[in-house]
């Protein structure tokens, strides 16, 4: 089973829980990102287990790029999902290789995070820090077709960077028995520099060539 879960319910409702008010913007920002995909049996047994690094990219916009990296040593990404949230509002997932970029025809329902909380509700969430972040600790649900909620794990949300959520714990089942654990962390964050422009169009040049582009670096402090 290929790790390609760049998406997931436990950020989407998170994301829905905390909305950034109209005509506010995103704090831009990069990171680096660790997925680890876990494939477990009815029994409890693993039955796969595939870990991914990647690019976390987050424009002023609200739009998120998430790039998934070859692992062949070349430091270069070989696909990634983008969520439009700027322009569109439409997700797509960018091939590198071909330039191609394949529109999921959904609206995107993530908005890289979620806006300020009433101070009494952000009091009330556990706390935990995650990679030196201050994070709120919010559980996360999975959304049946009858409506119903299940609960299926936690995300960490920093209320820093716009409650960029910076870690994920998860558990999906699947039909038939056995379930998905997914686990994200973000590692490396960079706030407060606008991603390059091509990163984000989706025309085959720009696909193209947004291949090569390096993660942002915010400027050395100068003394």
């Amino acid at each position: 089973m290929r790790a390609n879960w760049p998406l997931s319910l436990g950020f989407l409702f998170a994301a829905a829980l905390f909305c950034l008010p109209a005509g506010a913007q995103w704090m831009p920002l990069s990171a680096g990102q660790t997925s680890t995909i876990t494939t477990v049996s009815s029994e409890g047994k693993v039955i796969n287990q595939e870990q991914t690094q990647e690019r976390y990219f987050r424009r002023s916009s609200g739009s998120v790029l998430i790039q998934q990296m070859a692992g062949d040593g070349s430091n270069l990404p070989k696909r990634a999902t983008l969520l439009d949230n700027g322009k569109s509002g439409r997700s797509y997932s960018l091939d590198y290789e071909t330039g191609a970029a394949i529109d999921k025809h959904r609206p995107s329902r993530l908005s890289g995070g979620a806006g300020p909380l009433p101070p009494e509700a952000a009091g009330g969430l556990p706390q935990e820090t995650v990679q030196g972040v201050p994070c709120v600790v919010v559980p996360s649900y999975a959304v049946g077709a009858n409506g119903k909620r299940t609960l299926i794990g936690r995300v960490w949300l920093a209320p820093q960077y716009n409650y960029l959520m910076v870690k994920e714990d998860s558990l999906h089942p699947l039909p038939g028995g056995g379930a998905v654990r997914i686990q994200r962390e973000l590692h490396e964050i960079n706030a407060g520099v606008e991603p390059d422009d091509a990163l984000f169009s989706v025309d085959k040049a720009s696909v193209k060539r947004a291949r090569a582009i390096a993660p942002p670096r915010v400027p050395a402090k100068t003394k």
